[in-house]
């Protein structure tokens, strides 16, 4: 079964992420509170997509993925970044990072089922 890595250090945004896609994708959906674990999940569990807050303890969004694209093993991992950062601010970084995706929060659920079902080919 495919996983997708939810990385968050607010709860509430989790939840509401986790409850969101559960709904309508058929996936194992695994959850990080920094970016060190995040980091750490990523590497055991091989997701499918990572759905990445950028301001998190520990390393942030942007350490991570860029630890990721550094990595042979997870750097074909798509990430989408979440965040209540301003957009353009967050695109320049996304762009450079070859980040597939970014939502901004607040994002409405049919965003983000879109975005995940697009990047999962669902």
């Amino acid at each position: 079964m495919r996983k997708v890595l939810v990385a968050d250090d607010q709860r509430l945004v989790r939840k509401v992420i986790v409850a969101t896609l559960s709904k309508v994708i058929d996936c194992e959906i695994v959850e990080a509170v920094d970016g060190m674990e995040a980091l750490s999940l990523i590497r055991q569990e091989r997701p499918a997509l990572v759905l990445l807050d950028i301001d998190m303890p520990r390393l942030n969004g942007y350490e991570v993925a860029c630890a990721m694209k550094a990595d042979p093993a997870t750097h074909d991992i798509p990430v989408v970044f979440v965040s209540g950062s301003s957009p353009d601010e967050v695109h320049g970084y996304a762009l450079a990072l070859g980040v597939a995706g970014v939502l901004t929060k607040p994002f409405s659920p049919q965003a983000l089922r879109e975005l995940v079902q697009k990047l999962l080919g669902t």
